[in-house]
């Protein structure tokens, strides 16, 4: 049966119509897809009703304040602390900070026999969303405008390891109404490194799980590969041609009958950034 999926539809509180999308026919697109419907078997529920990026989504003044509010119920609910105070000044160099800080106590806890509190886990998950909610305001090429794009993060998903042929599908184009594998690991992709000028080593996709991120972003492709390919050989000597530096993210399908115009889309979305449900479309 899971050989027949074809698509999935995404279902909004404030969306008469469902967005669909259609797979692509490739061999890991056809091994992640069973992954997908293992989660949704399972009654697997979306982390926050879906976790929504754009300039014109949040104003950085809501986005701030939500990260002050995980980093307060962190330091008052874990042994660990984080020592920053998120302002409405923050910069890109402070997000990456207290993206290092979300690393440190997210790998500590992973080590802790217990684990971290359900609450405590959910903080840290939802302070990583915000600080990247929160680059688009830190970005200088980032323009207000109605493209967005959103996470499906599943709160029961399993993780499965990457084979060496999956990785040929990693590309840095990030096209609009296409959906794309999310980032399954603790750290920083070489792609997203590079353009928040990271210090840090980056941390190459080697896991993945039933999660996917649509882009509704406008769509081009990256004009930066090459300056890309030649920070990674300069700063950190690998060779930019291995793919298993995971350049970018897995493509896995794209929209289909799109019944919005993307202000029409924006509007309804940006009102009420909940997701009811997702439905799998199965091919006769």
């Amino acid at each position: 049966m899971d050989s027949k999926i074809s698509g999935l539809k995404i279902y909004f509180r404030n969306l008469e119509i469902p967005l669909e999308f259609k797979f692509f026919d490739n061999s890991f697109v056809n091994k992640w897809k069973v992954q997908l419907a293992h989660a949704l078997n399972q009654g697997a529920g979306i982390q926050n009703g879906g976790s929504f990026y754009g300039s014109a989504i949040f104003t950085k003044a809501e986005l701030v304040e939500r990260l002050k509010n995980y980093v307060d119920f962190i330091n008052n609910n874990c042994t660990e602390r984080i020592d920053l105070i998120p302002t409405i000044e923050l910069d890109q160099n402070f997000l990456n900070e207290l993206h290092k800080e979300f690393e440190r106590i997210g790998g500590l806890l992973a080590t802790v026999p217990s684990g971290p509190t359900q609450q405590v886990y959910e903080a840290l998950v939802n302070l990583n969303t915000a600080i990247h909610q929160c680059e688009m305001y830190t970005k200088s090429s980032t323009k207000v405008s109605n493209y967005f794009s959103f996470d499906v993060n599943f709160l029961v998903s399993e993780r499965y390891n990457l084979e060496l042929d999956d990785y040929r599908y990693f590309t840095t184009e990030r096209l609009h109404g296409e959906i794309y594998l999310n980032y399954a690991t603790i750290g920083v992709p070489a792609l997203e490194a590079f353009k928040n000028n990271e210090i840090e080593t980056p941390v190459p996709q080697k896991q993945y799980k039933a999660d996917f991120r649509v882009s509704f972003s406008g769509g081009k492709k990256y004009p930066y590969n090459e300056k890309l390919n030649q920070w990674i050989s300069d700063k950190y000597f690998w060779n930019y041609e291995d793919p298993t530096v995971a350049k970018g993210y897995i493509p896995l399908g794209q929209v289909l009958n799109l019944n919005y115009t993307q202000q029409e889309l924006f509007e309804k979305v940006q009102l009420d950034r909940q997701i009811k449900k997702v439905e799998l479309i199965y091919s006769s």
